[in-house]
């Protein structure tokens, strides 16, 4: 039993019992002294009515949904309190009959007390030992309330540290809450205690022969307490703490692994910049009415930089405070990045990023925010068990969160780099638009394209163009890197040009920060090496005043010796659908020279030292070829060796190494062989051929699955392990449809590992690993991957059975993963093609059902993804086009193999015009009933093919 549950559930137990043993209590004092004052409750009626709403209580409500009982281990608490309530059950059970014996033998009679009315009813005997029970019952709960005040043994209290160290982890504003409540909890379980243990030693003291005033010796300092007061503020702070777990549990499911990646990457503000941003439009914006102020520069001129500043900086919420008149203020934040992961440059990496930003600040709204996943983890789901985020239900969320949920604090909110989402940006800028509101402000970044121009650029106060701007900040820069430098100054001193230096780097900058960097960083070089005067200006003149010419001039000056493994590293790169790891790019080298290296390598983890050894080796190598174009960064919060990833300079690298003519240029280099590697490990130099480096990641992936630690829960939901089976999948996806070719064995070989992990870790959840996936086992997450090759090859090698084709065809029809490994894509028809065209013939006169039912029914429909974006009742009905692609003809294929029937139900046709076109439509319903049409005759067909036609006559 979870442990708030446990805590409600004594507070019943302890109701029960007080109420049980004040019966007889009263009684005795009633008998023994004539001063003594009859029970509140002295009809028969009322107690039995009483007893009756008690005893209900007596039974710990079950959980609906699925459980994790390693979440939840059974304590000695639950086991007291287990037999607490079947005892008190069973004392409940007979005081009830002995109530139903008094109604029918004496109605309107009158007793003393009411142990004397329960004599006419009950033997002596039986009545004494009733009586004894309740008495043990209370000292048994008494028993249980030390457990709960302990420290080292109580469940409750332990849950509560956990809460505390979870609110830390989430930086959630809960800790107050969670103190108050711990506060709380310890007080009325302290009272309940001590009222319970007074009335203990009450009944010991009138059982005694003591005198009356040894009877209030004993009782002078522990005068009676009302106890309901104690056991409802008990249970209420369960309820809250129940309450506050839920809400932390679902701040937690809005994180992901990149959230703040893109934040912790660029570069701080240098000292003393961007001051000038409180000097102009921007200061009165903070204090104006107006909703959005757009920032816009060149590439490269520090947009990231300036808008991290603006985040971090303390005169933001005192300004933002003048405006609010009090109200509380909230900002949050959000950097796109598109050389990052899917959910970096992603409308659900926004949402989810933003909400979690607001929410932690906010955490009261949280069960408004999500009531449905709120009532899911009430009823007993993980985390890991509830349904995975889509994009409509999160806007939907944000929307009622900003609209009706902050109402009394000003919320501003930055967002960096709309030109980085990877979508339409029409629909990007709506919801921008959407956000923005009488309390919510939005400060917005983007490159000058012409959309943004035209969304945000018609507003000429508030707006700014950073180059225009940081012409003072780039001259700082340069002076305090340049001239604070020992060697520079000794340069200076000898030749007047060194300040003309300066001058001329901050003339040819022309507002481009990155340009100014890569320039410095050169000359430092220069001065480490002595350069001389000379040297340093031809270094400056030689340096190309565009950034790809500048690019294009590292590329080339690369050592030769270094340039297959440079190609193949950047092509691997460029590939990846995420930042890979600095182990990733060890194996990525060791394929370059052993391409069976995964053979010899077991499934064994590496030790600490080794893959300490390999990533500070790796780190060394990429910084020595690559003149700084990749560099590594670490995560604070990651763990090794997911805390070390390798990512681009900056976002006009990687669109510099993604022209024409770089990608030509790199496939050439990647195709040349050192013969003197291949000679070193004892094998014949290969072939040359085409370097694929969506099968090298996929290798890679697979070596990091192998060889990197492991520990308990490793393949639980989402986290690093997934990441990279994700891009495993994504990597054999995308070599199928370049190849034509399945990556087959390098799959197996996946499962295997997989196979082996879950003997390590065994578990008794049902479809484990994939069900936390979105999947159900390996062939079911090859089908959402869209792995038609390998699916085909499996099914001929493995002919299924026909209800496991048709729960495969099901899985089909419902979508395809993306790139992020989530559903966001309509099926495949050539995926459906494929299973109906292997194993048995799935039709509908099988038992095993499509859909488990022969007509494609409402039911049916509503488990299409593409149907669960559509808008609620009353509003139009339009899906996706993304999730709808491959529907019509994936329906169609079924249609026509007789696998499946759509039903004729309003309801049913309904819902698919909002997933396909009238005329797609029309074109399945003439399709079905030329299908019916057929097999009507079917049997005619048979009983003609039977009979003999005599021919013409001779």
């Amino acid at each position: 039993m979870e442990p708030f549950s446990a805590l409600g559930f004594a507070c019943n137990i302890v109701q029960f019992v007080d109420f049980s043993c004040k019966l007889f209590s009263s009684a005795n004092a009633i008998y023994r002294s004539a001063s003594g004052a009859a029970p509140a409750v002295n009809d028969a009626t009322t107690i039995a009515r009483t007893l009756h709403d008690l005893s209900s209580r007596l039974v710990a409500q079950p959980t609906t949904g699925p459980q994790d009982d390693e979440q939840n281990p059974r304590g000695p608490i639950n086991t007291i309190l287990d037999d607490l309530a079947l005892g008190c059950r069973s004392a409940s059970a007979e005081l009830l009959a002995a109530l139903d014996g008094l109604h029918a033998r004496a109605t309107g009679s009158r007793w003393s007390s009411f142990k004397v009315a329960l004599l006419t009813v009950m033997k002596s005997d039986k009545l004494k030992d009733l009586e004894n029970r309740l008495e043990h019952y209370r000292r048994q709960i008494i028993m249980a309330l030390e457990i709960l005040q302990s420290e080292q043994q109580s469940a409750v209290l332990r849950k509560l540290n956990g809460l505390y160290e979870a609110n830390s982890r989430l930086q959630a504003d809960m800790a107050y809450q969670i103190s108050d409540v711990r506060a709380a909890i310890l007080n009325a379980v302290a009272g309940i205690k001590d009222e319970l243990s007074r009335q203990d030693l009450q009944t010991v003291i009138g059982r005694s022969n003591m005198s009356s005033d040894e009877f209030f010796q004993g009782l002078q300092d522990r005068r009676a307490v009302d106890i309901e007061p104690l056991v409802g503020s008990l249970s209420n702070n369960a309820r809250a703490g129940s309450q506050i777990f839920v809400s932390l549990r679902l701040l937690k499911t809005l994180r992901f692994n990149s959230m703040s990646f893109r934040y912790s990457k660029v570069a701080g503000a240098h000292n003393n910049t961007f001051q000038w941003m409180f000097h102009n439009t921007f200061k009165h914006w903070l204090t104006s009415e107006h909703p959005i102020f757009w920032i816009s520069g060149k590439p490269g001129s520090g947009k990231s930089t300036l808008m991290k500043f603006l985040v971090d900086h303390d005169d933001i919420p005192r300004y933002l405070a003048h405006q609010a008149g009090g109200s509380k203020v909230v900002i949050a934040s959000y950097f796109f990045w598109i050389n990052g992961t899917e959910m970096q440059k992603s409308q659900e990496g926004l949402l989810r990023s933003l909400l979690y930003d607001l929410l932690r600040q906010e955490p009261h709204l949280i069960r408004f925010t999500f009531p449905d996943q709120a009532q899911l983890l009430d009823m007993g789901y993980t985390e890991d068990q509830l349904p995975p985020w889509e994009r409509h239900q999160l806007l939907a969320s944000f929307r009622r969160l900003l609209h009706r949920g902050i109402t009394g604090s000003r919320v501003c909110i930055f967002i960096d780099g709309l030109d980085e989402y990877e979508g339409e940006h029409e629909e990007l800028i709506q919801i921008v638009r959407d956000m923005a509101h009488a309390r919510v402000k939005l400060c917005i970044s983007s490159r000058p394209w012409n959309i943004f121009e035209h969304a945000f650029g018609n507003d000429v106060v508030h707006k700014l163009y950073l180059e225009q701007f940081n012409r003072p900040d780039i001259e700082l820069y340069v002076r305090d890197k340049l001239q604070s430098r020992p060697d520079f100054q000794v340069v200076r001193a000898r030749h007047l040009e060194a300040d003309r230096l300066i001058l001329e780097i901050i003339d040819k900058a022309q507002g481009v920060f990155l340009w100014v960097y890569l320039v410095v960083r050169s000359l430092i070089q220069g001065l480490l090496n002595w350069d001389r005067i000379e040297d340093l200006q031809r270094r400056l003149r030689a340096f190309p005043s565009d950034l790809d010419d500048f690019f294009s001039h590292i590329l080339e000056s690369l050592d030769g010796a270094y340039r297959v493994q440079t190609a193949r590293l950047f092509q691997v790169s460029l590939a990846a659908p995420r930042p890979l790891s600095l182990l990733n790019y060890w194996y990525i080298d060791m394929d370059e020279v052993d391409e069976h290296f995964l053979s010899r390598m077991s499934n064994l983890a590496l030790y600490p030292q080794e893959l300490a050894a390999r990533q500070g080796e790796m780190g060394k190598r990429l910084n020595g070829r690559f003149k700084g174009l990749l560099e590594v960064t670490t995560l604070p919060n990651a763990e090794p060796p997911y805390c070390h990833r390798v990512d681009f300079l900056h976002r006009t690298v990687k669109d510099f190494l993604r022209t024409t003519a770089v990608q030509k240029q790199l496939v050439v280099w990647s195709m040349l062989q050192r013969q003197d590697s291949f000679v070193e490990y004892g094998q014949p130099p290969p072939q040359t051929t085409k370097f694929d480096p969506y099968r090298t990641l996929c290798k890679s992936s697979l070596a990091m699955l192998k060889s990197a630690p492991v520990r308990y829960g490793y393949l639980r939901g989402p986290g690093p392990t997934k990441d990279l089976i994700s891009d495993m999948f994504f990597a054999a996806q995308q070599y199928e449809m370049a190849n034509g070719a399945s990556l087959g064995p390098l799959l197996d070989g996946l499962q295997g590992v997989i196979l082996q992990r879950i003997k390590e870790f065994p578990t008794q959840q049902p479809g484990y690993p994939w069900a936390n996936w979105g999947s159900s086992d390996f062939l079911t997450h090859a089908i959402k991957w869209n792995l038609v090759l390998y699916v085909r090859d499996h099914l001929l090698s493995t002919p299924p059975s026909s209800p496991l084709k048709l729960h495969l065809l099901d899985c089909a029809l419902r979508g395809r993963f993306g790139r992020n490994g989530e559903t966001t894509l309509g099926p495949n028809p050539q995926m459906v093609e494929t299973i109906l065209n292997t194993g048995p013939h799935a039709t509908l006169d099988e038992k095993a059902r499509f859909f488990a039912a022969p007509p494609f029914s409402a039911a049916a429909l509503q488990r299409l993804p593409a149907l669960a974006s559509v808008a609620s009742a009353g509003q139009p009905l339009v899906a996706p086009p993304e999730m709808c692609e491959g529907l019509y003809s994936s329906l169609m294929l079924l249609v026509t193999h007789n696998a499946l029937r759509v039903k004729h139900d309003s309801e049913v046709w309904q819902g698919l015009s909002a997933l396909m076109s009238s005329e797609e439509l029309a074109s399945l319903r003439r399709t079905q009933q030329i299908q019916a049409m057929r097999k009507s005759w079917n049997p005619f067909r048979r009983w003609f093919s039977t009979r003999t036609v005599a021919g013409p006559p001779g």
